[in-house]
């Protein structure tokens, strides 16, 4: 998204589209060829009684993936086969390990669309304050400018004209109240208007629970839709209340303030550029959320499929022997270090009194 004035006449006006950027998915329609259906969680028990097992975040991802049916069928096969390779299970594992990806690249796929977007929306923020900083410049320099001109002015017209007084007085009044004024307006912050055009906005599905255009892939919008073992209940319950709140709040808001963040957007206060800014950036961290489930799923798979056993609580995985730590040898005495100064001969043995 590019911040640009459409009218030079204007130059407090900035409009953004979202549509002049390329971090949107291309939407998944169902003649897309990139479509991913889900199937629907198993509820007959005898599927059931396969997953009794899982944990419940490793549960919530599955069933999010539509993974169910194909680890029923894939935990079947290996019972079937006793623990043997069996052409059928190698063949349920290797699609298993085919969607596991896929999820995982959609999820990933996601956390940059929304982080893209959110620093698209930053660009306009960033461009809001660049321009008030030029526009209080402007102001300050013409300040001082108004007063340098005028005193210098009202200085020569007095040296000039000695005997008038009431010209250069009044010039000097008039400068000083220039600049005042000036700098006056330097102080008083310009309301812009800020025209954000978002017609792929992915803050409207979150707040209406629906996603008719497929903005979001159906993994991640079950898995922002199903409810956690947290109080808050599902993670776009948590995001939804906290935006309502600051809704409630913040502003005062224009009467429009839901159709213009979760609609086609429109004309935005400052303000609420900020707000739709900081709601982006709690729908990627709810986006990458996702992937701590999906890890665990993912780790819990490689121990059920390949029958590591759990370890006893409190127990590292896998426990080896610590070798004993070798004694540290004794540290050599170092040799004495070597002078410079050459040693003196040894001297000669006196001969005695007696001749001896």
């Amino acid at each position: 998204m590019e911040a640009a004035s459409s009218k030079k006449s204007d130059p407090a006006l900035v409009v953004a589209d979202e549509r002049d950027s390329r971090c949107a998915r291309p939407r998944m329609d169902r003649f897309s060829p990139y479509r991913m259906p889900l199937a629907d969680p198993v509820s007959d028990p005898e599927s059931l009684s396969y997953l009794m097992d899982f944990p419940t975040e490793a549960r919530r991802a599955a069933r999010a993936g539509g993974l169910e049916p194909l680890l029923v069928d894939l935990l079947r096969a290996k019972q079937a086969s006793e623990g043997e390779p069996s052409l059928r299970a190698l063949s349920l594992q290797a699609e298993l390990s085919l969607r596991l990806s896929a999820l995982e690249t959609q999820v990933l796929s996601l956390a940059y669309e929304v982080h893209c977007t959110a620093g698209q929306v930053k660009d306009v923020v960033d461009e809001l304050d660049r321009r008030e900083r030029q526009r209080q410049f402007t102001l300050a320099v013409s300040s001082l400018v108004a007063g340098a001109v005028g005193g210098t002015a009202s200085g020569v017209w007095a040296l000039s004209d000695p005997d008038n007084t009431r010209g250069p007085t009044t010039l000097v009044v008039g400068s000083g109240l220039a600049t005042a004024v000036l700098g006056a307006l330097s102080l008083v912050h310009q309301d812009p208007h800020v025209v954000l055009i978002h017609h792929h906005n992915l803050l409207g599905p979150v707040w209406r629970a629906k996603d008719p255009d497929h903005l979001f892939p159906s993994f991640v919008f079950r898995m922002l839709n199903m409810p956690s073992e947290t109080e808050r209940g599902s993670p776009r319950a948590v995001l939804v209340g906290a935006w309502s709140e600051r809704l409630a709040t913040g502003g005062p808001w224009p009467a429009s303030v839901e159709s213009l963040l979760y609609g086609a957007g429109g004309r935005y206060p400052r303000e609420l550029v900020e707000l739709r800014q900081a709601q982006l950036e709690g729908l990627e961290s709810a986006v990458q959320a996702i992937g701590r489930d999906l890890e665990l799923l993912n780790r819990y798979l490689v121990r059920r499929l390949t029958g590591t056993p759990p370890a006893p609580w409190g127990l590292p995985e896998n426990p080896l022997p610590i070798p004993p730590i070798p004694p540290i040898p004794p540290i050599p005495p170092a040799p004495p270090a070597a002078s410079s100064v050459p040693a003196p001969p040894p001297a000669k043995p006196r001969a005695s009194p007696d001749g001896s």
